[in-house]
């Protein structure tokens, strides 16, 4: 993620949650922030899941498909740009957003959001452009 990406933390839980919102952005985030930085105060019992699976710290940098479950909810974390879970936008994002676009490739779930750079609700030849210029 460099200077301008977004970071989102949604919560795809039904019913009450535990002290993280239900939904929020954050701008102007920084390459390797990390989920204490991004979400404030996380609730004293939680666990942190990378894009791999692998229990990460709450010091740790986002990554897209990574997971946060706290108390009886999960949140599923993007960053804008980053396909491939990496915490950044690079030429293999870009070409992952491309051959989406030409129908070559699917994206699903947190992977579509990220996809999705400008957050307008559908993935085009703009969000492949904005991934270009951030690579």
């Amino acid at each position: 993620a460099s200077m301008g990406d977004k970071i989102y933390v949604k919560t795809l839980a039904l019913g009450n949650t535990t002290t993280l919102n239900d939904s929020r952005t954050f701008t102007a985030v920084n390459a390797g922030t990390t989920y204490s930085a991004a979400v404030g105060s996380l609730p004293a019992t939680h666990t942190i899941y990378d894009c791999n699976g692998n229990i990460v710290s709450a010091s740790a940098a986002v990554t897209t498909g990574s997971i946060i479950h706290a108390g009886s909810a999960s949140y599923y974390c993007y960053v804008a740009g980053d396909l491939d879970g990496d915490n950044a936008t690079t030429v293999a994002d870009a070409q992952k957003i491309y051959n989406y676009i030409m129908g070559n490739e699917d994206c699903y779930g947190v992977y579509l959001k990220a996809a999705d750079y400008t957050g307008d609700g559908d993935v085009s030849v703009i969000d492949l452009m904005r991934a270009l210029n951030n690579v």
